[in-house]
């Protein structure tokens, strides 16, 4: 309130609304609209002359009126007195009341500051909260907009055709497409856009669109061939996949379109492949056959159909035994018997089977016996040879040589120098010698004159091809006697000169005969022209005899020849079985082994005759312990066992025993196989097994906790709309919001490993991946004290990938860092710290992203770090791991194109260093 005094002819102002005012001994009272004042020796009253109200003005005008004022002050003074009794009283209780307002002032005060240094707690971890989740934004951003530019890059970049046609229209006009698809079709960018897809199709292929078209547009993804017809009018085969997407909520389909020229090309390699094995198996002089573990008959060559003369539908399916002569089945079937007790799986055998004519034919069997996973015999294979007409040449060659054997003349055969290589018996009869003896020997050795034996006799046969005379030989005792030799040249069917037969007949009687015709000289002649004639009988006899040898050693030289060449057919498939193969003898001596032992130890078969197989396998001088060979030997079965090589390969040795015809083990035959890969996929497809009922398990809570957390969330938002902002309810359901979008982002993040974990690669984030992956395991890394350092900058390349995959390396990497951390650190410690960088590198000019896992855990011994990648082999305690871990996850970065190598220094430190090619990389 203003107010002006004007007294004496000086103003005074004031600016304080108040009930009393001292000023110089002057003293006023405040009533309505008038003031009174007194002090001195003097007192002036004025009167109100105006009172403004604007603005709660008030406005005095004091004059001096002495005199006129005395009456009125007296009769306002008792007025006045019980006025400032009320105004005390009314005073004293204000005083009470403000000191009582003043001591909840201050209670209120401090409840107040106690708030707001709460609040001001509360604000500055809002702020910090704000201010990272507006950073994470501006990143999401970031990438998002170099996502969108590498999709595009990606999209043009594509080796495939990519199509986008418009659902909506009649035609599917094409709406977009790749550079890919203009190089393919020969058409450009501007005339492929708009153009109906049937006109990019043959002839065939346009009357399929429709019906295709639909089951597209109804949700199928579809995947089918088409001819497609480029501008120039060639047609090309393809194979699309298609599927219907939406666009800014309008239907298209996105088609991808691959030439498969090549792929079909194979496909008829293939074919043709096929049909020459069958042809050759077809176009075979030998019976080839395929029989059931009950032995029938499920496939017979023609061969076969034209040796024995039945139709392929009167053998198939039937037993075996009923095509064997019947005198042989009981031994046929004894053998079948054998081999099942013995576990041989290649054998050979004779039998004769029955034509349908009913002809009894001999046939040579060489059979190998297909077994099961189990061991189990399912079946048999085999190849069978007519030997009818070899067995009856072996029996003609049989007689003759047992002819020549007995005949009384004795009977050398020599080659072109007349160095004997055959003497019968009689020859040693004859002579003296044994064949042994007279073996490797010059016939003109045992002639009393051998100048001429050398130069009349063996020239004579070479030039005219026969000989015949009397010569005087000597016998090992020592004795001359005279004998008739008879001499030929034995000459191939080209006509030329092989060998040289010699009969030799002792003469000594027919001397003592002459002798004695001299004195019976009449009886003479008959005498001679009797032994002429049958000289020349037994000359003939002879003659057809060294004819039917020559013919029957033409048919012997035949039959060896196609024996090596079935023996050279029975090596070479032996060399062809991927298994090693080694023959061993009692002493454990390597007495034959196949080519594929050259890929295991290194060492070619032919080094290996002679030597003990611990040598040449294990380097020992002793046998080992668990040797199968030594347990077949002595157990008489057949034994098997698994061992691990030091280079973590995983091998099944298994032995089956020969006998001999004692029914003693000769000798020991070993089979090895390489099951290192077959048991790491076995124990991969259990581990995936695994992973996809956690995966369905993962799903199936994810589900369940995604939907309360979003009505949580929900709820929260709410009530943070409704709070005012910087309250204590604002502040915690702001909590609530920041807490629920956690839970949310693990959810999201079980969900995505949860997803059907597929094959199929494509463009996504590294970052992504490493984010979902943090999200995953963030909070067991918190549990166990594990301090976590994350890098990754904001321009981290795109890879081609499989999410799924990658996320499950990353995921073993760090469990096994948290493994060799925990045991290093059980609690908790400065240097229990797991750090993962990112980075885009250059390697042989291409761009990959590096992902580095560094733990300061127990690391890994030097002379074990490179076999960790090795299947099964584990350095955690038995239960605690498979050994598969890292060997799964180098074989992943490998089928991406990627690297995986590891650093480690016993004690200190280990670091997992992962290469993956960039998008614009791959392939």
């Amino acid at each position: 309130m203003k107010f002006v005094l004007i007294i004496n002819g000086l103003i005074f102002l004031s600016q304080s609304k108040i009930g009393l005012i001292p000023m110089n001994n002057f003293f006023a009272w405040q009533t309505d609209y008038i003031y009174f004042l007194y002090g001195g020796a003097f007192v002036a009253l004025a009167a109100v002359s105006y009172v403004l109200m604007k603005n709660k003005s008030l406005v005095f005008v004091w004059k001096p009126k002495w005199k006129k004022t005395e009456e009125g002050l007296r009769r306002y003074q008792g007025h006045l007195e019980e006025m400032v009794k009320e105004r005390t009283t009314e005073l004293s209780e204000m005083n009470k009341r403000l000191q009582q307002e003043i001591a909840e002032r201050r209670t209120a005060e401090e409840e107040l500051r106690r708030h707001r240094e709460h609040l001001s707690e509360l604000v500055r971890e809002q702020t910090s909260g704000l201010t990272a989740a507006n950073k994470r934004l501006n990143h999401l951003n970031e990438a998002l907009k170099n996502s969108e530019e590498r999709f595009r890059s990606l999209f043009n970049l594509a080796s495939d055709c990519i199509l986008l046609m418009d659902a909506g229209s009649d035609q599917l006009l094409i709406s977009d497409c790749n550079v890919a698809a203009c190089v393919m079709n020969g058409y450009t960018r501007d005339e492929l856009i708009g153009m109906p897809i049937a006109a990019l199709s043959d002839e065939e292929s346009r009357k399929k669109v429709p019906d295709l078209a639909g089951q597209i547009i109804s949700g199928k993804a579809c995947t089918f061939e088409v001819g497609h017809l480029r501008k120039d009018g060639s047609v090309f085969p393809v194979e699309v996949s298609a599927q219907l997407i939406h666009l800014s909520g309008r239907p298209y389909i996105l088609a991808i379109d691959r030439d498969i020229t090549r792929r079909k090309l194979a496909e008829t390699m293939v074919r043709d492949s096929e049909q020459r094995y069958k042809n050759l198996v077809e176009l075979t002089t030998d019976i080839i056959y395929i029989s059931d573990e009950n032995g029938n008959r499920s496939f017979m060559n023609e061969a076969a159909i034209e040796v024995l003369g039945y139709q392929k539908e009167e053998v198939i399916g039937k037993p075996f035994i009923n095509l064997v002569h019947p005198d042989d089945r009981e031994r046929t079937l004894q053998k079948w018997l054998e081999i099942k007790e013995k576990g041989i799986d290649v054998f050979n055998f004779e039998n004769r089977y029955i034509t349908k004519k009913g002809k009894a034919i001999d046939l040579l069997h060489n059979v190998k016996v297909v077994r099961n996973e189990n061991g189990e015999i399912i079946g048999t294979q085999g190849i069978a040879r007519d030997i009818t007409q070899r067995k009856k040449t072996e029996e003609n060659l049989a007689l003759f040589s047992k002819a020549v054997e007995e005949t009384m003349d004795g009977v050398l055969i020599t080659d072109l120098n007349g160095y004997i290589v055959y003497s019968n018996r009689s020859i040693k009869e004859i002579y003296g010698y044994s064949a042994e003896e007279l073996f490797g020997r010059h016939v003109n050795e045992t002639n009393v004159d051998s100048f001429f034996a050398g130069e009349e006799i063996i020239p004579s046969i070479r030039k005219s091809g026969r000989w015949n005379g009397e010569l005087v030989i000597r016998h090992k005792d020592g004795m001359e006697f005279p004998v008739w030799l008879t001499a030929s040249v034995i000459k191939d069917n080209m006509g030329n000169p092989l060998a040289m037969v010699v009969v030799v007949r002792d003469i000594t009687e027919r001397r003592q005969a002459e002798e004695e015709l001299k004195r019976h000289r009449e009886n003479l002649l008959e005498m001679v022209e009797e032994k002429t004639s049958e000289l020349k009988t037994a000359v003939q006899l002879l003659t057809s005899e060294i004819n039917f040898r020559k013919m029957t050693e033409d048919t012997l030289k035949d039959s060896e020849a196609k024996y090596r060449n079935l023996s050279l057919e029975f090596h070479t498939l032996l060399d062809a079985i991927p298994d090693t193969l080694i023959l061993l003898s009692r002493d454990l001596k390597v007495m034959w082994a196949n080519r594929a032992v050259a890929s295991v130890i290194g060492t070619e078969s032919s080094d290996m005759v002679g030597r003990h197989c611990f040598e040449v396998w294990h380097g020992r001088f002793e046998p080992c312990e668990d040797c199968v060979a030594l347990k077949s030997f002595s157990s008489g079965k057949n034994e098997s066992f698994q061992h691990r090589t030091s280079s973590g390969k995983l091998f099944d040795s298994r032995a089956f025993p020969i006998r001999g015809e004692d029914g003693l083990v000769s000798s020991v035959i070993i089979v090895l196989t390489d099951i290192t890969e077959k048991t790491a996929l076995q124990a991969e497809a259990m581990r995936a097994s695994h992973l996809a009922s956690l995966g369905e398990l993962a799903a199936g809570v994810a589900h369940e906790i995604n939907n309360p957390i979003n009505g949580i969330i929900n709820y929260a938002q709410i009530l943070t709309n409704k709070t005012a902002a910087g309250s204590k309810e604002n502040e915690i359901s702001q909590r609530i919001i920041k807490e629920g979008d956690r839970v949310a982002g693990i959810v999201r993040g079980l969900l995505s490993f949860a997803r059907e974990r597929r094959e199929e690669k494509g463009p996504v984030p590294a970052r992504r991946i490493i984010d979902d992956t943090i999200t995953l395991t963030g909070a067991q890394i918190r549990k166990d004290g594990i301090e976590l350092l994350v890098d990754i900058p904001d321009n981290l390349y795109e890879i081609v990938a499989n999410p799924q995959q990658i996320q499950q390396v990353f995921l073993n990497v760090i469990s096994n860092a948290r493994y060799a951390l925990n045991r290093k650190y059980p609690g908790t410690h400065p240097n229990k710290k797991l750090e993962i960088s990112c980075s885009n590198v250059m390697i042989d000019d291409l761009n990959y992203v590096r992902v580095a896992f560094c733990d300061m855990g127990t690391g890994i011994p030097p002379d074990i770090l490179d076999k960790v990648l090795h299947p099964f082999f584990s350095t955690k305690p038995s239960g605690l791991g498979t050994g598969l871990g890292l060997s799964i996850s180098h074989g992943i970065i490998r089928s991406h194109g990627g690297k995986l190598r590891l650093e480690s220094t016993d004690g200190a430190y280990t670091k997992v260093t992962i290469d993956l090619p960039a998008m614009e990389s791959y392939g």
